[in-house]
């Protein structure tokens, strides 16, 4: 959205009159690929996660005198949190608006002149102030119960629970447009002591059966840099290297098919032991998009013939319809990282690890 009209008020031209204009600029996904190298959409850039995070700021001609011009400020899961004015000459009169979230989407902080006008909250989703309803691009959500306004697309076939916004668990999984849910299985760490070790797995789940037969293709890019004690350099606030290891992985899915299937084909995992007499930072992200194979095959190019070990087909290049294809559903995304300094002793070791979901 890049504009709100002004209903019943054309003047007499047939034109209603702009009420908002809205600047938007790279979402989380586009925020963290930017520096990649190699060829990028101007789409996957800016919606390649749905535009949660991207927007940035309001012109809001309010039907008064002085318009109002807002910046928008998001918390590290791209829900808006602040809105600052640009114009304000002191820090106080900056703040405008600001929110807090419970997991499921409510506003439980909410204060602000601006904070009923402003239509962009959770998720950077646009809320209706009567309904209370969320709009994900594809499906109606209620934060007030944590569910969406219409059903599963895949109804019984998937679960019972045909309304449930990723499963009822908002904090450990992820939906971005109400298509693609990841669902993180289980993630286990070794503790505040450890090393930089992790086991995290995902599924994937789409949530609508498919017309046409094709591929769930995940991109995973893997960046690391990890110095030994004796090195005495440890990187762990150093500027990021670039990606060492970047790849496209592909699971075949059958026209009607969706997922998960029982046999847990299609799931992914990452793993690393502990880095004992090391230190350093470790984080491997995928970004998970559904092709139809007629799609793909229009631009001459397809996994290998024969898949990998686990099903897999995979490929080091980055295939020429990644970013030009149609996407049939899609995309979502995970993260997996780890800080860590080994290289003291033990009541000083230092050791962060999380996985988004």
């Amino acid at each position: 959205m890049i504009a709100e009209l002004q209903p019943g008020a054309s003047g007499g031209t047939g034109v209603p009159p702009v009420a908002k204009r809205y600047v938007w600029g790279l979402d989380l996904a586009g925020q963290s690929n930017a520096g990649d190298v190699g060829p990028a959409s101007s789409r996957s850039l800016l919606e390649s996660a749905g535009g949660i995070g991207g927007l940035l700021s309001v012109y809001d001609y309010n039907g008064a005198a002085t318009d109002l011009k807002y910046i928008y400020c998001y918390d590290a899961n791209g829900n808006a949190t602040q809105l600052l004015d640009p114009a304000a000459t002191t820090v106080s009169n900056a703040l405008v608006v600001r929110y807090e979230y419970d997991p499921y989407g409510n506003a439980v902080v909410a204060t602000g002149t601006y904070a009923t006008s402003n239509r962009w909250r959770f998720s950077t989703k646009t809320f209706d102030a009567e309904t209370g309803l969320g709009y994900w691009g594809y499906r109606y959500y209620f934060v007030t119960t944590g569910r969406w306004a219409n059903r599963d697309l895949l109804a019984e076939y998937d679960a019972v629970l045909l309304y449930g916004y990723v499963g009822n668990r908002p904090v450990d999984d992820s939906d971005i447009l109400g298509q693609i849910s990841i669902i993180r299985e289980y993630f286990r760490t070794s503790g505040p002591k450890g090393c930089g070790g992790f086991d995290v797995r995902w599924k994937f789940k789409l949530d609508q059966r498919k017309h046409c037969a094709g591929f769930l293709v995940q991109k995973v890019q893997m960046h690391k840099d990890i110095a030994k004690c004796e090195d005495k350099r440890c990187p762990i606030l150093a500027t990021p290297i670039a990606p060492f290891q970047v790849y496209w992985e592909a699971w075949w899915v059958g026209e009607k098919e969706a997922f998960p299937v029982t046999d847990g084909t299609f799931t992914d995992s990452a793993h690393r032991a502990d880095r004992k007499g090391t230190c350093g930072t470790f984080s491997q992200t995928g970004e998970v998009r559904f092709f139809c194979n007629r799609d793909i095959l229009n631009f001459g190019m397809k996994f290998g013939e024969v898949p990998e070990a686990g099903g897999l087909w995979s490929t080091a290049v980055e295939p020429p319809w990644w970013n030009t294809a149609p996407i049939n559903e899609g995309p979502a995304f995970r993260v997996a990282a780890s800080w860590w300094d080994c290289c003291c002793c033990s009541k000083d070791r230092f050791n962060f690890v999380f996985a988004i979901p």
